[in-house]
């Protein structure tokens, strides 16, 4: 979905979360593919937090900035790390500054596509 957004040149964030919401994850581990201990812990904590509020703060240019590191993040690094960073940040006051993450996930950006 968010792909297809950035190919039309205009990203509704708010259509892409709608469309999000139809989508169903399931909870639990899926012992198909989450074969070590780190995966298993992940996929319980995310569980655990799933239904937490979080404002995001930032610009739209760092909001697309974000969504850009973290898709590339998950896609040619790792899946964990990133993951964390986001649940780590929003628990702490369930507020996060969108620059803080952006900051945070060019920890995994060995293409140094994006400048910050």
């Amino acid at each position: 979905m968010i792909f297809k957004e950035f190919k039309k040149g205009k990203v509704s964030i708010t259509q892409l979360l709608a469309k999000g919401k139809e989508i169903n994850i399931p909870r639990g581990v899926d012992e198909s593919w989450a074969i070590f201990t780190q995966d298993k812990r992940i996929c319980e904590l995310l569980d655990k937090f799933a239904d937490m509020e979080i404002i995001f703060i930032g610009t739209t240019a760092e909001k697309l900035e974000f969504v850009k590191k973290y898709m590339l993040t998950q896609l040619l690094q790792d899946w964990r790390g990133p993951k964390l960073v986001v649940v780590i940040e929003a628990i702490e006051c369930k507020q996060v500054n969108i620059s803080e993450l952006n900051k945070l996930l060019s920890l995994w950006d060995f293409t140094k596509i994006f400048s910050s």
